[in-house]
């Protein structure tokens, strides 16, 4: 069937300036032109090529562009012509209950209009908006308006009371002078309800961070984000991208059950917390056919984004979702340099990129809902051995809040012994006090490690200090009392920044802060209701409730009074310290590290230990919360951390689940690390690696040029022999460690190593993606294919019918379609094999479901 091509519906719900559908449109063309179907595109591309958009001048643009497309084939069009570039929210048509039963409502500049549900729902909206634009225009009364519909349509008397409401709204509109285009924008609105489903989704759906909306918009969609179950009050905080909704949201109302859908998305919504529920829903609701990782083509010009493009075709049936949880991924790599350039045909961007299939897995085997890894299938059986929980923790370091009051630089000492310090401006803070010089005792004041200091196997100290007005032993803040008696001048210096530190957003405070608001909040209403009762007479009855306000007013404020008192007692208390904080020796790491590439490539940890200054005694070094912690007790443990943590191994793991701004503490809780053991050689063997790659690494930095280069080669060999330690610690085999080395050296951009083959090359094996596999019953069809094939000859597809057909066809790189001729299938699902051939030998043999059934009509 010829037309079958151009029958395919498509739909992109976010089309902007309909960069999609003009390229999908010149895509009908060209195939139109090679089948001599030319004079019938016109009506098919009217019919089935659609977008939808919410911003007035996209759709203009949009209509212009489509109309350009088409322009010369509009001779062949019968009937009028109306472009399907529609002004209408794709996500939202708001629904209220009306005292008459379920009403539509579309809120605008000139009025409300509202439109009975049923109307929508029997797909009659359309006509009764032309009975009504045709009603007004002839001036019609109300009552003959409606015994027109009546007449035409089996309404209830409360749709035909709502309908007449409507064409009260209209005709007031025509009197006006003001009715020409209200009709066509109801239709617009209406569009997505009414245009049915589609057989193909596309786009790139508007990434919308959750708090940049407007507040009604908010409000309007907040049901949905429960109702598909991508967001819980208890997520709420995690930041959520519209980029989500729009892909739950689209795919449930639009997509044709066998349908695909594919859209640029965010490709952080695969790796953060905020998308997990984003996960668990595409996972257990669609068959996910491939995730692309665009992240360093940089796509979007002039934007550096991380992009991803999401595939997902929408199953028959709930049996048709894999619950295997391994998704067909591509990871491209951009060997261009800079942004891809946005001009360049996909041959170029090709020779370009470097392709590598890969699968998505998440970290949490049975738990889609975690993390999802970039990972090849030979580097997942290695990996699985090494994840887990851990026994060791990692915590943030210390919160400020407040850096430039507790980040200081001792300028001297006095003769009792105390700190000269001042409090300089921090690069990049947000909030800066006046600069002073004060004395402190130096009991409070620790070496300050910041995020910078942090480097693999290194961790610079630079002349920096905190004031931690907490107790080492215990971690708690210390009382007013000892602090007035013990560290009273510490407590003056910080007394000139009071008013400052007790606004500050900290957990211990935020509760407190919380009460003080609503207070403020219900003294405010009492006062304004005080106010308006004392204007009016004053009878015994009000001036009992003048009374009974002026006392809530006085308990509220000095419940107020009271709760800022707690806040003034412990006004210098600091956030994230524990007794964890002060441990002698810490494993470092910061979460916030290289190039933008979708991938925690650059993770790198490094172990802190007691640092002593000229002017202060050996004391523990305190990390800012911009640093994560492991606290630890020995030398030889830390260092057996961190050259576990170090080692390409766990590297792998990390730049696989995680992104370059994720690198928190939750590392610990996904990768299984044993605790050390004295007695054990291997994990005394990794701690005696790690302290000698310390060394040859303090080395590079204080070196001259000339060592430089012998040194880089000795920590080389060092992290060599560091990795084999620790694929032995996991039980690993020199090949799974291989396997793993080439996994990193993918996500990390770099050429992935490649083993020397002493045999004769063997046939590489081809990708083969079926992309529609759903067929009707009964009826001549079709499947289609994808297929990537590293081979120079043709392969040889065989594909065993389960009536008893086989289908044998030569195939090469691309997309093909395999017509189903012979005898047509009655409905069921089931599992056909198919074979592969090069040069007469089976490299592939593998099965695949076929549904058959009925697609669903939409009414409409």
């Amino acid at each position: 069937n010829p037309l079958r091509p151009l029958e395919l519906r498509v739909l992109d719900p976010a089309c902007g300036s309909g960069t999609f559908l003009i390229l999908y449109l010149k895509r009908l063309r060209e195939y139109a032109e090679n089948h001599y179907l030319t004079d019938q595109l016109v009506s098919y591309v009217l019919a089935n090529v659609v977008g939808y958009d919410l911003n007035p001048l996209a759709v203009l643009a949009a209509r212009t562009n489509y109309l350009l497309s088409i322009g010369d084939l509009l001779g062949y069009a019968r009937g009028p012509v109306e472009l399907p570039v529609y002004l209408a929210d794709s996500l939202i048509i708001e629904s209220a209950a009306d005292l008459r039963g379920q009403v539509y409502v579309l809120r605008t500049s000139v009025g409300v209009f509202k439109i009975p549900r049923s109307v929508v729902d029997r797909g009659i909206l359309t006509d009764v908006l032309s009975i009504l634009k045709t009603s007004v225009a002839n001036r019609y009364t109300v009552n003959e308006f409606k015994g027109l519909l009546a007449g035409r349509f089996n309404l209830a008397d409360d749709d035909l009371q709502i309908l007449g409401e409507l064409f009260d709204v209209f005709l007031k509109l025509e009197l006006e002078g003001k009715n020409h285009v209200w009709v066509s924008i109801v239709r617009n609105a209406f569009a997505p309800i009414l245009k049915g489903r589609f057989d193909y989704l596309v786009g790139n759906p508007p990434w919308i961070a959750w708090e940049n909306l407007p507040e009604s918009y908010r409000e309007i969609s907040k049901e949905l984000w429960i109702h598909y179950g991508i967001v819980s009050t208890g997520t709420a905080r995690f930041k959520r991208d519209m980029a989500m909704l729009f892909f739950v949201r689209c795919f449930d109302l639009y997509l044709r059950e066998g349908g695909v859908h594919g859209f640029l998305v965010p490709f952080t919504l695969f790796k953060t917390q905020a998308g997990a529920g984003f996960r668990t829903k595409i996972a257990n609701t669609c068959r996910i056919v491939v995730v692309h990782d665009l992240v360093t083509l940089y796509p979007f010009e002039g934007a550096v984004n991380r992009t991803a493009a999401l595939v997902a075709e929408k199953p028959m049936s709930e049996s048709a979702v894999s619950r295997l949880y391994e998704f067909r991924h591509v990871v491209w790599v951009n060997r261009h340099g800079g942004p891809m350039p946005t001009d360049a045909s996909l041959d170029e961007v090709l020779s370009l990129t470097d392709r590598y299939e890969m699968l998505m897995v998440p970290i949490e085997a049975n738990d889609p809902g975690s993390s999802w890894m970039q990972i090849t299938p030979k580097a997942l059986r290695a990996i699985r051995k090494v994840l887990g929980s851990s026994n060791y923790r990692a915590y943030e370091g210390v919160n400020t809040a407040f850096n430039q009051i507790y980040f200081v630089k001792i300028l001297g000492k006095d003769k009792e012994g105390n700190l000269i310090i001042t409090n300089p401006p921090e690069s990049g803070q947000k909030k800066s006090v006046k600069q002073i010089t004060a004395k402190i005792e130096p009991d409070l004041v620790y070496p300050l490690i910041r995020g910078r200091d942090v480097k693999k196997w290194r961790v610079e100290f630079k002349d920096r200090y905190i004031v931690v007005p907490h107790n080492p032993k215990t971690g708690r803040p210390f009382e007013g009392n000892e602090m007035k008696i013990s560290y009273s001048k510490t407590l003056e210096y910080l007394y000139h920044f009071r008013d400052e530190l007790i606004q500050r957003a900290i957990k211990p405070f935020l509760s407190t802060q919380k009460q003080i608001r609503e207070l403020a909040k219900k003294v405010e209403r009492a006062k304004a209701e005080l106010e308006s009762l004392k204007k009016d007479d004053k009878s015994s009855e009000k001036k009992e409730k003048i009374k009974k306000l002026e006392k809530e007013i006085e308990k509220s404020k000095k419940e107020i009074a009271e709760l800022k008192m707690t806040l003034y007692e412990s006004f210098y208390i600091l956030d994230n310290v524990g007794i964890y904080t002060f441990s002698p020796y810490k494993v470092l790491w910061k979460p916030i590290s290289g190039a933008i590439t979708g991938k925690a490539i650059s993770f790198a940890c490094a172990v802190a230990q007691m640092i002593q200054t000229p002017l202060l005694e050996p004391k523990p070094a305190i990390p800012e919360h911009s640093v994560m912690l492991v606290p630890l007790e020995t030398i030889s443990e830390a260092h057996y951390l961190a050259g576990v943590l170090n080692s390409t191994i766990i590297k792998t793991i990390i730049a696989a689940y995680t992104y370059e701004l994720g690198g928190y503490t939750h590392i610990l809780d996904y990768i299984h690390i044993p605790s050390f053991d004295t007695n054990n050689a291997l994990h005394k063997k990794i701690a005696i690696i790690s302290q000698r790659a310390h060394r040859t690494a303090e080395q590079i930095h204080i070196t001259n040029t000339k060592n430089a280069s012998d040194l880089a080669e000795e920590l080389n060999q060092t992290e060599e022999e560091l990795d084999k330690a620790v694929a032995q610690l996991y039980g690993m085999s020199d090949d799974d460690l291989t396997e793993v080395r080439k996994l990193y050296s993918v996500l990390a951009g770099e050429e992935a190593v490649e083993e020397v083959e002493e045999e004769p090359e063997q046939p590489k094996e081809p990708t083969i993606t079926f992309t529609k596999t759903t067929l009707t019953p009964n009826t001549e069809d079709i499947i289609t294919l994808t297929v990537i094939n590293p081979n120079t000859e043709k392969l040889q597809l065989t594909l065993q019918l389960p009536n008893q057909q086989q289908i044998t066809k030569e195939i090469e790189q691309g997309e093909h379609f395999i017509e189903i001729p012979l005898k047509p299938l009655p409905q069921g699902i089931y599992n056909i094999e198919y074979q592969l051939t090069l040069n007469g030998k089976t490299i592939k043999k593998e099965t695949i479901q076929l549904t058959v059934a009925q697609p669903r009509r939409f009414r409409g």
